[in-house]
């Protein structure tokens, strides 16, 4: 015959008349009613009082031990420490502050470490706060003071310093890749005067200025009956310096102008021009000087060159010299195409 005492309190399986003494072992019939305890989780059938009671029974009298253990194991409402693995299934949300301000959950795809109260702040602190991908690889480094470095592929591009930034390669603004400093520079001039009337190109007496300290940075140009050529791709800046003068004779205008051909010279078209005068008010020899500049975007060095003209509207002579730049071009790279 089985006795079954439920949660309830319910008594089965008792037949009328009791029965015969000796018939039912203690120790079996406490261990069935401290499992109905254990299992009956919503406490239906017991009181509060009877709810409090098993749980301030330190003692662990009238259970079993297994059953002790793991009342033991539980984690007082008043705080404890956690030994084991907390599993939280998808959109199962753990919330910090008495206002659940800070959440943390996963929705299945993304986790999420959120700040709900808008009048707070999300602090990350720490004397070095490393950011690290899944492969172990350092993304960001913030170090307490001192600087900040952004990683690409785990290979640093980018630091603050005490004195500014650190970028290790190229800066692209807008598409387009800014040099790391000026890296070419190069000066020219005619080392003699070039007497002419009409449209001249200066074609002859080209030479590096390399007199009182100057000198090339980079590679520099490269230079065939005054057409020039370009070591490298980019945007490069010209600039055209120009000087001359006339004897005892009116010149209504000097035009001067640098020239540029994107087919390797098939065809050449004004890209930057200036003009001057020269009025003789007095007999003798009359100066004037200018200058003009271009921005050209050197897309192949093979087909885009660069030379320079004058057209006066009567006889003069442009100003050279082996010493001192009087008529000569200043060519500056300023960035990558």
């Amino acid at each position: 015959m089985a006795i079954v005492i439920n949660g309830s309190g319910t008594v089965s399986g008792l037949a009328v008349g009791g029965l015969p003494d000796d018939s039912v072992d203690a120790g079996s019939l406490a261990n069935s009613i401290n499992s109905e305890i254990t299992a009956n989780t919503a406490k239906t059938g017991i009181s509060s009082a009877q709810t409090n009671a098993i749980t301030a029974n330190t003692a662990k009298t009238g259970i079993t031990s297994s059953q002790a253990t793991a009342i033991t194991a539980a984690l007082p409402k008043a705080g404890g420490a956690i030994t084991g693995t907390t599993t939280h299934a998808d959109n199962v949300k753990t919330f910090w502050g008495s206002g659940n301000d800070l959440e943390i959950f996963h929705d299945g795809t993304t986790s999420i470490i959120r700040e709900t109260n808008s009048a707070g702040d999300f602090h990350i602190q720490g004397k070095e706060i490393v950011m690290k991908m899944d492969n172990g690889e350092n993304s960001a480094i913030f170090r307490e003071n001192g600087g900040v470095e952004l990683m690409h592929n785990a290979a640093q591009k980018f630091a603050t310093t005490a004195t500014g930034i650190d970028v290790t390669g190229a800066i692209t603004v807008g598409g387009v890749a800014l040099a790391s400093g000026i890296s070419e520079a190069d000066q020219w001039r005619i080392t003699t005067d070039v007497g002419a009337s009409g449209v001249t190109q200066i074609t002859a007496n080209w030479e590096r200025a390399d007199t009182y300290g100057s000198n090339k940075l980079g590679t520099g140009m490269t230079q065939s009956s005054g057409v020039f050529t370009f070591p490298s791709t980019g945007f490069w800046r010209v600039d055209y310096q120009f000087r001359c003068n006339s004897v005892s004779v009116d010149v209504r205008y000097i035009f001067f102008a640098i020239e540029t051909t994107t087919n390797g010279g098939s065809n050449w078209n004004i890209m930057s021009q200036g003009a001057v005068n020269i009025s003789n008010f007095m007999s003798g020899t009359e100066y004037n000087s200018s200058a003009v500049f271009a921005l050209i975007d050197v897309t192949s060095t093979s087909n885009v060159k660069v030379r320079v003209r004058f057209d006066p509207s009567a006889y003069i002579v442009v100003d050279g010299h082996t010493s001192s730049n009087e008529t000569g071009l200043l060519f500056t790279k300023l960035a990558e195409t």
